[in-house]
C-alpha cells in the first residue's frame, strides 16, 4: 500500500484518488500515528458487505448492485417467466433441459 504524507497529499488529491480507484488503497499520514487509508467504493463494499456504490438515481445499474445474488437475479428476470412457461427461444440439449426442470 503507498503511503502519503498529509502535506503532499494536499496537492496530489486526484492521483491518489485514482490510485486507490485503480490500483489499491492509498494511505495517507496525519502525523502522530494517525493516519486513513482511501479505498474505492467497491473495495470498501467488499470489506463492509454493502452495496456496491451506483450513481444514486435509482437507475438499472443502481438495482442490478443492490447485492442480490445472480440466482436471485436471474429468477426474477423477464427470462424466467420464458423458462417456466416453456417459451424459449432456442432448441436445448436433453441435458440442459432436465436440469431447467429440476430448478423450477
Amino acid at each position: 500500500m503507498k503511503s502519503w504524507q498529509l502535506a503532499d497529499a494536499d496537492e496530489e488529491l486526484t492521483r491518489i484518488v485514482r490510485q486507490a480507484v485503480h490500483h489499491s488503497p492509498q494511505r495517507v499520514t496525519l502525523g502522530e500515528g494517525l493516519d486513513v487509508v482511501v479505498l474505492s467504493g467497491a473495495e470498501y463494499a467488499r470489506l463492509t458487505g454493502e452495496a456496491p456504490p451506483g450513481n444514486g438515481n435509482g437507475s438499472e445499474t443502481d438495482k442490478h448492485r443492490s447485492g442480490a445474488s445472480l440466482l436471485e437475479f436471474m429468477q426474477n428476470s423477464p427470462w424466467a417467466e420464458a423458462v417456466r412457461d416453456g417459451d424459449w427461444p432456442w432448441e436445448w440439449d436433453d441435458e440442459t433441459r432436465s436440469w431447467v426442470e429440476q430448478a423450477a
